[in-house]
């Protein structure tokens, strides 16, 4: 069987920068082979026209109808119970790493030959679902029936059953599913396109009777495009807007990244005035993120409404529903995966607070939390040069649109090479700099004694006693 396999194995489930790093390749193997590849920790994908890990791919073919069983809206079996009592056993099994007492696993069942259409495998694996007798779609994650999706291994074992299962019998099970399938495929676009074509081509912005925009608004979503609270941001994508209506307007505006082929993030910008269909796939494709489970038709109305209420439909260059509708399409089975970017002003737009009761403004934060940066990652031991090069070298690998120059760098010592970056900062607080920085112990002692009047008395004994012990 052909399959895609991370050329590295893991003893946990991988993180957010391992999944970024992973390389694949393609292998042809048994199933022995393949089965030793998921207990030793590595993740499986079907056979892709590309071994990438972000953009597009193109669904080759699949041996392996591989099912990811954890609790969605239904409770599934646990591993044990599904083995005893499901009518269809798996060719292979296995608990995933955050299993606890089989309550998640993942159940591989392979074929004589490999399917090649994705709506096919589709079908074939609800066949399978329902056949089974114990499991419902409610308990399978719904990435499982995406063979582009990538599916960790294990460091729980993989058990074996020396099982197989002829195509042609999956598919006859199948064929009521393909028939489904094929329906709501035949039904769903043209009764999308219809509406788009039904009366005039373009958007019409004056007209509010059997219109485009009167379909849009009958068929409402429920959901938020533009109420005061915005959706949980688990990533911190969007944290810092103050409502749902600002970040899409945000959004629409045209600042985010998108993940690249050698898997990082890179800034584009699009303004007001041009790009306009880049701006609509853009933030049709953050609209999904913000709402990964919702259904074509919602991303559909949700994109349109984005168009509606931000975008003009110049005279020169009309942008027709048909684009507005291959662009939801694309996106529905190819995700972009465009985010917001993580520039300076938003990540410290915080309320912050001084002694005095003064809000700090978000460049004072900035400063600050930059000039403790750049304190900690500075070695006195090596040129400044070398100091900037590792501090930008350390920037380049976080999401903070910044970057150290030689000449603040500079302007953050004094004649004598230490840092001190205020004139009104407090002596315990320069104190605190220079023991941090490894300063020698009797200049530090020296700066201390000459400044008691100006230190506290509990903090003066106790840098004293720090600093002659």
């Amino acid at each position: 069987m052909d399959y895609q396999i991370s050329t590295k194995g893991y003893e946990t489930k991988p993180n957010d920068p391992q999944w970024k790093s992973m390389k694949w390749e393609r292998v042809s193997s048994d199933t022995p082979t393949l089965i030793s590849y998921l207990q030793s920790g590595h993740t499986y994908r079907a056979n892709l026209d590309s071994v990438s890990n972000s953009g597009k791919k193109r669904f080759i073919s699949s041996q392996v109808i591989l099912l990811d069983i954890e609790k969605k809206t239904d409770n599934p079996p646990v591993l044990k119970d599904f083995i005893e009592f499901s009518k269809i056993k798996p060719s292979f099994y296995y608990e995933s790493f955050s299993s606890k007492e089989g309550n998640r696993y993942r159940l591989g069942y392979i074929l004589d030959k490999p399917v090649t259409d994705i709506h096919e495998y589709k079908a074939m694996t609800k066949a399978i679902i329902d056949y089974t007798g114990v499991l419902t779609e409610g308990m399978v994650d719904p990435k499982s029936y995406d063979p582009r999706q990538n599916f960790c291994g294990t460091n729980k074992g993989v058990e074996w059953t020396c099982r197989a299962y002829r195509k042609s019998d999956i598919r006859k099970i199948a064929e009521k599913f393909i028939e489904e399938d094929t329906e709501k495929i035949i039904d769903e676009k043209p009764v999308h396109k219809l509406t788009f074509e039904e009366y005039d081509l373009m958007c019409d912005f004056t007209a509010t009777d059997g219109t485009f925009e009167a379909w849009i608004r009958d068929n409402s979503t429920g959901l938020p495009f533009a109420s005061e609270t915005p959706p949980t941001d688990l990533d911190e994508t969007y944290f810092y807007y103050d409502n749902y209506i600002t970040l899409v307007r945000k959004l629409v505006n045209g600042s985010y990244y998108h993940l690249c082929d050698d898997g990082k993030y890179r800034n584009n910008t699009f303004h007001d005035g041009e790009h306009r269909r880049k701006k609509i796939i853009t933030n049709c494709s953050l609209l999904h993120q913000i709402y990964p489970s919702c259904s074509l038709k919602e991303l559909l109305v949700l994109t349109c409404q984005m168009f509606l209420l931000f975008f003009s439909n110049d005279k020169e260059d009309k942008i027709g529903r048909p684009f507005i509708w291959k662009t939801v399409i694309n996106e529905w089975y190819e995700p972009m995966n465009a985010k917001t970017p993580y520039t300076i002003k938003k990540r410290f737009k915080f309320k912050l607070y001084d002694d005095e009761g003064k809000r700090i403004h978000w460049k004072k934060q900035s400063m600050i939390h930059y000039s403790e940066l750049c304190l900690s990652m500075y070695d006195f031991s090596i040129p400044i040069e070398e100091n900037l090069k590792a501090l930008n070298e350390y920037l380049s690998t976080t999401k903070d649109d910044f970057r150290f120059s030689l000449s603040l760098i500079e302007s953050y010592l004094d004649k004598e090479n230490l840092f001190w970056f205020s004139d009104k900062e407090k002596p315990i607080k320069t104190l605190k700099r220079m023991v941090k920085s490894g300063v020698a112990r009797k200049e530090c002692l020296d700066f201390l004694l000459s400044n008691k009047d100006y230190i506290g008395r509990k903090q003066f004994y106790e840098y004293k006693k720090r600093l002659t012990e």
